[in-house]
């Protein structure tokens, strides 16, 4: 039989051994109370997160489309200065191809009135001779 000493000193150990085990108990649930609250705000803190990527990912987006349409524009004005400078240069070619008849045209006229002065001038001669 069990003596009742060691009854006794098996039932203390038992309480103390609830009793520490129901302290461990309350620390563990204590601790997981914690731990379940850190994890909400940390969730809470991701979906804010989440949040402020997907801002950043839209305003990205539309920055991206801002930088397409000036490009686009950029791209049809130097496609209209290409060809305003085409056209300047043909207009330049075709002003030096009026200037050289011109000037052409010009010699001509000179040589054509010194012929001209030259025949007046021996008419001149021969009519007072």
């Amino acid at each position: 039989m069990i003596k009742l000493g060691q009854a006794i000193g098996n039932r203390v150990d038992s309480k103390l051994l609830e009793k520490k085990f129901k302290e461990e108990r309350q620390l563990i649930e204590k601790d997981l109370k914690e731990r379940i609250t850190e994890n909400q705000f940390h969730q809470q803190e991701m979906k804010a997160l989440m949040l402020d990527f997907e801002i950043v990912e839209n305003e990205l987006r539309s920055y991206k489309q801002k930088v397409i349409k000036v490009q686009n524009i950029l791209g049809r004005e130097q496609s209209e200065k290409k060809k305003l400078e085409d056209r300047l240069e043909t207009r330049v070619a075709e002003l030096e191809v009026v200037k050289a008849v011109s000037l052409s045209m010009q010699d001509s006229m000179q040589e054509r009135i010194n012929s001209l002065e030259s025949q007046l001038d021996r008419c001149k001669k021969e009519r007072f001779y």
